[in-house]
């Protein structure tokens, strides 16, 4: 699969993560993908990557995830994701605000045979708990 291809399937992953659509991840990652930063409690394999997304979208129904950058080489690709969303249930242990918050999570795919074998994800929970209220701001 070319970088390009990769590239595409990373957008399609993001695209069914904003969709709700758990039944298209099935095509983009292999069953027993690695989870790298797994939360709390999530089990192993794409159920695992599923398990978050639900978990995510109960915490934010309306989430939307906007590719900002992605780059690939070779088997692997980085992307930059800003995701925003309305609070609507607990959320890192905060309950719901109704507060929208915007924060960037960053990823890298590795892809084996045409689907994701291995997904790290960082995302920056410390801002978006802050735009809850549940942490101090700056200064």
């Amino acid at each position: 699969m070319p970088p390009e291809e990769h590239k595409a399937a990373y957008r399609r992953i993001i695209e069914a993560v904003n969709a709700g659509d758990f039944d298209a991840l099935d095509a983009m990652f292999a069953p027993d993908m690695v989870d790298r930063n797994p939360v709390p409690d999530q089990v192993p394999g794409l159920a695992g990557f599923k398990q978050w997304m639900a978990t995510a979208r109960r915490s934010f129904p309306d989430l939307r995830g906007t590719v900002e950058h992605v780059l690939a080489d070779g088997d692997l690709v980085a992307g930059r994701v800003i995701w925003r969303g309305t609070q609507a249930g607990p959320f890192a242990g905060v309950a719901p605000t109704g507060r929208f918050v915007a924060f960037e999570a960053y990823h890298i795919a590795r892809f084996e045979g045409g689907r994701v074998a291995e997904w790290w994800g960082n995302a920056d929970i410390f801002g978006a708990l802050t735009q809850l209220g549940a942490l101090p701001g700056p200064g």
